[in-house]
């Protein structure tokens, strides 16, 4: 399994590369965001969004969109109430042709958007190597899992476990120093190093030594 493990750890760091370089390559095709998806003064008296100068986002986001998508814009309007005793005026809801134009228009750019944004992630590779990296990932936790699960019978597999709870993914980092680089996590939550302390118990059970505390 350490063998395996290597391996991994190998195809991992090469999955990190071209993620990287195809990350590169998106960013350069990225689209710009259309100017219809800006807030305007408009769209606050429309009632499609807070006033633009208390608004959090400049832009529309995908919250907002999704929302013009699902439901019609519609305002209340009063009306005569004859029929009513003291307010001879009642409040009716009924469409809002230019608000739902604006609400239309931006959902249209929205889209436009980003079709061409998953199309630039397509033709930069960035797609797939997002889809590459998270099924390494997964595998290479799985293959931890096993190698955490299963005890040492000799120094040698507790060296493995060792070289996995010093080495950093995310700085795709190898282990040159294998004792400073655990002596920098140990201040990290880490399950390889709780089962290298099972392995150790294991060990002196295997050697005959009693485990039991003495004075």
């Amino acid at each position: 399994m350490g063998q395996e493990w290597q391996k991994a750890w190998k195809n991992l760091q090469d999955i990190y590369r071209a993620s990287e370089e195809a990350e590169a390559r998106y960013h350069e095709m990225w689209p710009d965001l259309p100017s219809i998806l800006t807030k305007t003064e408009q769209d606050w008296e429309y009632g499609l969004c807070a006033h633009p100068n208390h608004a959090t986002e400049a832009t529309f986001d995908a919250d907002l969109v999704e929302q013009f998508r699902r439901k019609p814009i519609i305002r209340g309007v009063q009306q005569p109430a004859p029929e009513r005793r003291l307010n001879r005026i009642k409040t009716v809801l009924e469409p809002w042709p230019e608000a739902q134009a604006r609400a239309d228009e931006i959902v249209a750019a929205w889209d436009k958007y980003r079709a061409a944004d998953k199309a630039a992630q397509e033709q930069s590779g960035f797609a797939q190597a997002n889809k590459d990296e998270c099924e390494v990932v997964q595998a290479l936790h799985e293959l931890e899992e096993r190698i955490a699960r299963t005890r040492a019978h000799s120094p040698q597999g507790m060296l493995v476990k060792a070289h996995i709870a010093a080495t950093d993914p995310a700085a795709i980092a190898t282990v040159d120093d294998l004792e400073r680089a655990i002596e920098e996590r140990l201040d990290t939550v880490n399950f390889i190093g709780r089962s290298l302390i099972l392995d150790v118990l294991h060990i002196n059970s295997i050697f005959g030594v009693n485990r039991t505390h003495t004075e």
